[in-house]
């Protein structure tokens, strides 16, 4: 097995450095009171430990570079601790007997492939299976996307088959959940945007606020619970951040989001001005890419009295730079999109981040005709398209207006 094999074992969690690959020594037990562990020990070996205080007892040269703690609950102070003694270091919730027993069944499952014959993947609907399940005898074999053997499925399991959990985080709508949502069981939503459709069997933890972007309210949790994340956590967090808010520049960012943008930026150790900066031009690959390959990349659908409506969103930080074809391309996706959907309107925005103006164009059906001029009108920079300027939210100022003048509409 492999350092990244471990790592992947129930129960386990990696912190400190990374260190992978196939190629290491003995796997090595420090037991209490057993002064032997340490004679023949190599910078090489896996060191099964319950502290990384074993390593003082080690000269330098034959401290191994990777260790599994056992009995070890995750402590904030631990990746620091893993990252100053630059080691790689999986945090093991069980004890040492239940992480060789761990060990022992993974090399026996892995040893197991079924290339061939009634199988079903791990990440399968229950609903699209139970077909073939039912239907047979005796047990049917559970690989993964490999055809490693990770564990079998009965008839008896369906009749109280186990869901899995899911957190939705930054949406409320079940139109944007990911596929087969109905078959788990929702036991939190983190989100910032308005309240949507969404419906659990029973009562869950909502963390809605209103502010810039769920990623704020994710490393907020982490504060009040007097955590800090590591710095790759942290610079995701602040990307995610950046994102939903230009950089900070855009109307949803709020002074929250300016005060955890910069204790993000302190923790992984950047520039916030430059990040944010070369984050928003990492992402322009508007005058590179095909029109049928990103006009949908940012796409919400919304629903108001029965009927839906769609907005995508692309950012450009050189909206002048676009030329009419590419305008043209990005509306002829979006025409095809409308047509195959029955749609109130369609809408396309694409957003200069640089001097905060938008470009829209849109199809409308027979009943919202004209409500998107009527909701923004503007100036016009070239045929089927409107020019606002100031207009940079999605959230906040053009779904807004549209669902007020839908509401009105006889429908």
């Amino acid at each position: 097995m492999t350092w990244d094999d471990l790592i992947k074992l129930p129960g386990g969690r990696l912190v400190g450095t990374t260190v992978g690959g196939s190629e290491y020594g003995n796997i090595v037990l420090a037991l209490a009171g057993d002064d032997d562990w340490g004679r023949s020990l190599t910078a090489d070996d896996i060191l099964i430990a319950a502290s990384l205080d074993v390593l003082d007892l080690l000269p330098l040269e034959r401290r191994p570079s990777r260790i599994i703690l056992v009995n070890a609950e995750f402590d904030p102070y631990l990746h620091t601790n893993a990252m100053a003694r630059n080691v790689s270091v999986i945090v093991f919730s069980g004890t040492a007997t239940d992480l060789l027993s761990s060990l022992n069944r993974q090399v026996r499952l892995e040893s197991l492939h079924f290339p061939h014959g009634i199988c079903v993947g791990a990440d399968d609907l229950l609903e699209d299976v139970v077909g073939l399940i039912s239907s047979c005898r005796r047990a049917i074999p559970v690989v993964d996307d490999e055809n490693r053997l990770i564990g079998v499925v009965a008839r008896k399991d369906l009749k109280a088959p186990s869901r899995r959990k899911a957190i939705l985080i930054d949406h409320f709508e079940s139109d944007q959940a990911v596929p087969g949502i109905e078959s788990l069981d929702i036991v939190e939503i983190v989100d910032h945007h308005r309240i949507g459709n969404i419906e659990t069997p029973s009562p869950v933890r909502v963390d809605c606020r209103p502010i810039g972007s769920s990623c704020s309210i994710v490393a907020m949790n982490y504060f009040e619970a007097n955590l800090e994340p590591d710095p790759s956590t942290a610079i995701l967090l602040l990307g995610g951040l950046c994102a939903d808010t230009l950089a900070l520049r855009g109307p949803t960012a709020t002074p929250l989001d300016q005060m955890i943008a910069g204790r993000l930026a302190g923790i992984a150790g950047i520039d916030l001005e430059y990040f944010g900066r070369d984050l928003l031009r990492a992402g322009d690959d508007l005058m590179a890419s095909a029109a049928a390959d990103i006009w949908n990349r940012d796409q919400k659908v919304f629903g108001v009295r029965n009927r839906k409506f769609a907005v995508a969103q692309l950012e450009t930080v050189a909206m002048d730079a676009l030329s009419m074809d590419q305008l043209q391309s990005l509306r002829d996706e979006l025409q095809r999109d409308f047509d195959r959907n029955n749609y109130l309107t369609s809408l396309l925005v694409v957003t200069d981040v640089v001097k905060g103006d938008s470009w829209i164009t849109c199809f409308e059906s027979d009943v919202a005709e004209g409500t998107t001029s009527m909701a923004f009108g503007g100036e016009c920079p070239c045929p089927h398209w409107v020019g606002v300027a100031n207009v940079v939210s999605r959230k906040k100022q053009i779904v807004p207006e549209l669902m007020k003048l839908f509401a009105e509409l006889p429908l």
